[in-house]
């Protein structure tokens, strides 16, 4: 993935970075966290009413 581009003496320069995917394990996780954060403003935002 490049980041940077430098131009020197007529010459370009990229600066790149690399990156692989999560696995499906971290997804899991993300997904859970994601939902639990969902139902925590879902039950403070009833718990207001």
């Amino acid at each position: 993935m490049p980041l940077k581009i430098y131009f020197k003496h007529g010459r370009a320069k990229l600066e790149l970075a690399l990156a692989s995917g999560k696995h499906d394990y971290d997804k899991r996780q993300a997904l859970r966290k994601k939902a639990d954060q969902r139902d925590i403003q879902r039950a403070l935002k009833e718990r207001q009413r």
